[in-house]
């Protein structure tokens, strides 16, 4: 009976998505239920537990996704505990999930850090995709810090040319980032990049796949080129509407190249 109540209104495609995560490793089972009408005379419209895609302590919270709804509806959203051990703070969010509405790829940098966003002990980041922007809003990076404290996370992008660099016979694109600091445990990390640095990449290489490229690291700091060959480290391809990323976990943070073959 510990319920909380939230409203949407529904944006002009008429989809979008809710979910529930967790700030700290008390709150971990959420029940959420959509609902259409108005206060008083509400219909069910969905329900769902257990929905979010992401690790303990977030698992067992819950996620609704919406499609088809008129642009203006005003849905209700009630989040319950599974139990009184559940009751506590938590983290609920709404966003549209259409490609056309997501933040632009950051398309250049000179070394200079952007996005100084605080993933610490007292934030309610830690247990969510933090995405880190430049200066305009468009995103770089996303991290998962599953937990750790990352205090104020950092990054820098450098994209010297915008053509496709080489080094030691191999092709890469023209980006490169460096995270900052000390993770303190296992993260996850996003790195965003273009289909035309794909599409280059692959017209310099033709034996390339341009989108789902190899992720080197390297120990140099952010520069224009390679001081030492990087190191190749597993990771995991992702669309991002009509550009891509690549997903990885680390216990140290580096400076990341995207490679061709």
């Amino acid at each position: 009976g510990a319920d909380v109540w939230y409203k949407v209104t529904v944006p002009a495609t008429g989809n979008f998505i809710v979910q529930t995560s967790a700030i700290n490793t008390t709150v971990s089972n959420l029940l959420m239920e959509a609902y259409t009408g108005v206060c008083g005379s509400l219909s069910l419209l969905s329900c769902d537990d257990d929905g979010n895609p992401e690790t303990f302590p977030s698992a067992n919270h819950a996620r609704i996704g919406i499609t088809g709804r008129t642009p203006g509806e005003v849905l209700y959203f009630r989040v319950m505990p599974i139990n009184a051990g559940n009751a506590g703070d938590f983290v609920i969010c709404a966003w549209d999930t259409t490609s056309a509405v997501l933040p632009d790829i950051s398309p250049s940098g000179s070394c200079t850090p952007f996005s100084s966003v605080d993933i610490s002990t007292v934030s309610s980041n830690r247990y969510l995709w933090v995405p880190l922007f430049d200066n305009s809003g468009r995103i770089i990076a996303e991290v998962y810090s599953d937990g750790n404290s990352l205090g104020n996370q950092s990054i820098a992008l450098n994209v010297h040319t915008g053509q496709v660099r080489s080094h030691a016979g191999k092709y890469f694109l023209d980006r490169n980032i460096s995270f900052y600091g000390n993770p303190g445990g296992v993260v996850r990390i996003r790195i965003y990049y273009k289909s035309s640095e794909a599409a280059a990449l692959q017209g310099a290489d033709s034996s390339a796949n341009a989108l789902n490229l190899l992720l080197q690291r390297s120990p140099d700091s952010c520069s224009n080129d390679f001081g030492s060959n990087p190191v190749i480290i597993s990771s995991a391809y992702g669309s991002y509407g009509s550009n891509h990323y690549l997903q990885f976990s680390t216990s140290s943070f580096s400076t990341y190249y995207l490679e061709g073959q």
